[in-house]
């Protein structure tokens, strides 16, 4: 049987010559696991070997059987794809022929499937087996060579990929190739952007009708020298470096055909730089040459409209023009070529012939060389100026220079005519100079450097040489304005100081000033003297002594009392020694002169006060004497304070006081003079004895593990401590302080209390007792033996839960009752019976019963 390949779906279809109701069974191996009842077998190899594979076909009247070895081998992969040499361009209709081949697994079906881009398609299909006339290439692999060909047409231009699609049924190759379809070139013309071609400037070439776009290649010649161009854009873009006519020449291919064109183009300079030459100012009559030139240019037409209404065309760049009459113009000139353009205007003013001024026109100075100049309208380089100076002298004339220099020789007004002629016009001027002489120098004298405030000043200049001058003076005060007058002035001022007065003393032609320092003072007034304290000075201290008045500015000198002199309006000054002492100011300044006088009186300050006390504790009425002690002081009064609120008492540095009441006084006394004071004090204590002193609340049986309050009393006593301390027998004692003591016991026993009473006079005792016993708990009776023989003793005892210092009462009913110290007691009965028998225990404090 045929080989076979692993992992792919093998069918099997048997076929019987004769036979109805036929059933079919397939076994692969001869195993029953691989037993399969179907018409149609498909089955699926997993692996390479050679399998049984056996049909038996069977119906109700026999059955066949038929057995195939069936070889399984791997599948083996397509390759080796190749597809015949394509053309990368064609032209419309022509015929495209393709062929292509590929190895593939001789078992395996294949299909060649060619899409050519335009929407048409080819397909070539191949099914195993195959026969002798498909190549084996080698004869130990099991593939075959399949080849498939075919041919296409398009008929449209344009760019298309061809793909060829190889695939099985488990794997597919692909391959592409682009064809570019190409029309044929038409005709063409080569077309220019511009209309004017200008050199420097870019100009855009096309073809003209343009070519189907795709696989173009356009070659340019330029025809100036400059190297070919070659793109497969339709236009380029190109700038000629100089003017000329050129042949530009295109050559256009696709591959498919060839075509040519050319055309001739002039090329012009670009205008650039224009200028202009045109004097500014132009005579009236006189006539007037415009000239203009370019950088670069050609082919140029000039026009020159002159601004009175004139315009003047042509190719010559200078012209000539006379104006008729004065006025402001402006002059365009304009150059114009295929190229473009420019452009220029300048302002032109015509006049009339006429002097405008001389100069200078203020006066001048009487010197040998006096320098007159005229302004004149136009160019002083082309006229002739014929000068008359009205002194006696001479008239001059000169050619081209509007500057004459002439001696006067003295003061005055002198009339000046001037005759300006120029090649077409006569101009006449008239006027005056003014010539005075040049001043030396001034000086201002001021009759009193120091003046009075209020009284009026008084200033006068003197300058040199002689002459009228005006005189301007500047009083330095921020109030007044500057003063015009004569050599002579007087001011008064409002404010004391330095004023710089200057004057200034001028003529047409010069001036000059001087300057004189017044000096303005407040009349010196002095009132008094003040000082930073009373008139009563600390020995050794500082003090500042001031001056008291007014006037400025002003000198001060001080003869203190002591030897001591200072100067200023303010002196500080410590005095050595006590005392009274004159101080005494003087004060004054250029105009005035005042002085005053002060007494004051030096006292050495109070310092290192003490008071001292006879007794500081002392009994109710009792007297205490009180002294001072002082380190320094001088003139020192005493004050004391011996009660709360009370009111200081003037007394001596000793003093004794009985006090009436009892408490804590703050003893305070002062000592001060008139510099100063100092104060002490020392407390003292007034007291009661203590009398009657007594504890209440001592007494017998208290319970234990309770708190006894005990209170301390007194009959008299004043700022009393108390102390407590209770002890049972040799026990620790308990201690406390305090008016009231707490006192909680937990034994029982006989407590002594001890209680001390203490302030500054003396002390007091008292002592007491306190009995604490336990309180009697629950009581309970028992007999043994029980029940007894009669006659028998019997021993009763109880059980008490706590108590102290208790005793125990036994009785029978209605029989004889006795006590014993101890819990127990024994007792006998004479006849059979039940014996109530009743126990109480009890102490101070309570009782419990028990039967």
């Amino acid at each position: 049987m045929a080989i076979s390949h692993g992992a792919l779906l093998q069918r099997y279809s048997p076929v019987v010559e004769a036979g109805s109701d036929v059933v079919f069974r397939w076994t692969i191996d001869d195993k029953q696991s691989l037993t399969f009842h179907n018409v149609v077998f498909n089955v699926i190899y997993q692996s390479a070997a050679v399998f049984k594979l056996s049909l038996t076909a069977s119906n109700h009247v026999s059955s066949v059987s038929a057995h195939f070895n069936v070889t399984v081998e791997p599948m083996h992969r397509m390759r080796g794809l190749q597809v015949s040499a394509v053309p990368s361009v064609l032209a419309p209709n022509a015929t495209l022929a393709l062929a292509a081949h590929v190895l593939v697994d001789s078992a395996v079906e294949v299909a060649f499937l060619w899409t050519f881009g335009d929407g048409e398609q080819a397909v070539g299909q191949f099914k195993p087996p195959y026969d002798e006339s498909f190549e084996v290439p080698d004869p130990t692999v099991a593939q075959v060579l399949v080849e498939h060909n075919t041919s296409h047409t398009y008929p449209v231009p344009g760019e298309y990929n061809l793909t060829l699609l190889v695939s099985t049924a488990f794997e597919n190759l692909t391959q592409r190739v682009p064809v570019s379809v190409r029309a044929a070139l038409p005709a063409v013309a080569v077309a220019v952007g511009s209309q004017v071609l200008v050199a420097g400037w870019p100009v855009t070439f096309f073809p003209r009708p343009l070519p189907s776009p795709g696989g173009v290649l356009y070659t340019w010649d330029f025809g100036d020298g400059s190297p070919a161009v070659s793109q497969p854009q339709p236009e380029v873009n190109h700038t000629f470096a100089s003017r000329g006519t050129y042949r530009v020449r295109l050559e256009i291919n696709n591959t498919v055909s060839h075509v040519a064109a050319a055309v001739s183009v002039r090329v012009f300079e670009e205008l650039r730089g224009l200028t202009v030459s045109l004097s500014p100012a132009v005579e009236q009559g006189a006539p007037v040459v415009v000239s203009a030139a370019l950088d670069s240019g050609d082919n140029v037409t000039w026009t020159f409209d002159m601004g009175d209404g004139t315009v003047l065309t042509g190719p010559e760049s200078t012209v000539e023009h006379v104006y008729r009459r004065a006025q402001n113009c402006t002059v365009t000139v304009g150059a114009s070529s295929p190229a473009g353009r420019l452009a220029h205007s300048l302002p032109v003013h015509v006049f009339v012939l006429e002097v405008l001024w001389i100069e200078p026109v203020a006066c001048i100075a009487s010197q040998p060389h006096a320098r007159l100049t005229a302004h004149v309208t136009g160019d002083p380089a082309h006229y002739v100026f014929d000068w008359t100076f009205g002194d006696g002298s001479s008239n001059i004339s000169i050619r081209g220079d509007p500057t004459v220099t002439h001696n006067f020789t003295r003061s005055g007004t002198f009339p000046l005519a001037l005759v300006l002629a120029s090649r077409v016009n006569r101009a006449h001027y008239f006027s005056s100079v003014c010539v005075e002489p040049e001043l030396g120098n001034v000086t201002l004298w001021p009759e009193r450097q120091f003046v009075r405030l209020g009284d009026e000043a008084r200033l006068a200049a003197h300058a040199w040489p002689p002459f009228p001058y005006r005189y301007t003076w500047d009083f330095g005060s921020e109030d007044a304005a500057a003063r015009i007058g004569g050599p002579e002035a007087t001011f008064t001022y409002r404010l004391v100081g330095s004023y710089l007065v200057t004057v200034t003393a001028a003529n047409n032609i010069s001036a000059a000033n001087d300057s004189a320092l017044v000096e303005v003072q407040e009349p010196v007034e002095v009132t008094g003297i003040r000082v930073n304290s009373s008139h009563s000075l600390e020995l050794q201290q500082p003090y500042l002594f001031s001056a008291v008045g007014h006037g400025r500015p002003a000198s001060y000198l001080w003869e203190l009392g002591d030897g001591g002199r200072l100067q200023g309006p303010a002196v500080t000054h410590a005095y050595g020694s006590t005392g009274c002492f004159q101080v005494r100011v003087a004060g004054w300044n250029e105009v005035s002169r005042g002085e005053a006088r002060l007494n004051v009186t030096v006292q050495r300050r109070v310092r290192g006060l003490s008071v001292n006390a006879s007794r500081t504790v002392l009994p109710l009425n009792g007297s205490v004497s009180f002294s001072t002690a002082l380190e320094a002081g001088s003139d020192v009064r005493y004050s004391w304070v011996l009660c709360d609120r009370c009111t200081p008492i003037p007394g001596g540095p000793t003093i004794s006081y009985t006090f009436r009441s009892v408490g804590t006084f703050n003893i305070i006394v002062t000592a001060e003079n008139e510099v100063g004071a100092a104060q002490d004090s020392i407390f003292v204590y007034v007291l009661q004895h203590i009398e009657g002193l007594q504890v209440v609340g001592c007494g017998c049986c208290f319970p234990t593990n309770r708190t006894l309050q005990l209170q301390a009393a007194v009959r008299d006593g004043t700022n009393i401590s108390y102390s407590w301390a209770a002890q049972r027998n040799s026990g620790p004692a308990l201690a406390g302080s305090g008016k009231a003591f707490s006192l909680t016991v937990l034994e029982a026993g006989t407590y002594h209390v001890q209680l001390r009473a203490t302030n500054m006079l003396g002390s007091a005792s008292a002592n007491c007792t306190v009995d604490f016993m336990e309180p009697v708990g629950w009581l309970a009776v028992t007999a043994s033996p029980n029940p007894a023989a009669v006659n028998t003793s019997i021993a009763l005892r109880a059980e008490l839960a706590g108590g102290s210092g208790v005793t125990y009462s036994w009785s029978l009913e209605e029989g004889p009752r006795w006590e014993t110290p101890e819990p127990s007691t024994t007792l006998s009965f004479p006849s059979p019976g039940l014996r109530p028998v009743t126990v109480m225990a009890k102490n101070q404090l309570g009782s419990a019963n028990a039967s």
